[in-house]
């Protein structure tokens, strides 16, 4: 197999008489590891959602279940609001509550993550992060 300095040796130096450019590889090669990496991105990106949600629906206990849809959506709501309410602890906050020293519901309920205002809060910290950067 010819290597690079046989293939300008046999084009006289001149990069133009080359069949094919060096740039084009590259390109190919980019081409096709980004694309496929973006097409996977993408189908999890739209497909996550809905996996999360009947993974956490399929758990709820039994009794949840049988109760009518109204019931299962609320403690869906609530078992995402304690979800959002977990990202705006820090590590040590995080701790006491995984050690069991401190309550959860407290905790989140500090942080701004009480009677559905977790967005709201989880908003505010990341537009905090932002204007501090």
């Amino acid at each position: 197999m010819p290597d690079v300095r046989e293939a300008m040796a046999s084009s006289k130096g001149k990069l133009s008489a080359l069949h094919s450019l060096p740039g084009y590889h590259g390109v190919y090669v980019a081409i096709w590891a980004v694309l496929p990496a973006a097409f996977v991105l993408a189908v999890w990106l739209l497909a996550s959602p809905f996996f999360v949600e009947n993974s956490v629906r399929s758990a709820l206990p039994e009794s949840v279940q049988s109760q009518g849809s109204a019931t299962t959506e609320l403690m869906l709501g609530q078992v995402m609001q304690v979800a959002n309410g977990l990202k705006l602890l820090n590590a040590d906050e995080l701790a006491a509550v995984t050690s069991g020293s401190s309550n959860l519901q407290g905790r989140i309920g500090r942080q701004g993550c009480a009677d559905g205002k977790c967005r709201r809060a989880l908003y505010g910290r990341k537009l905090r992060s932002t204007i501090i950067r």
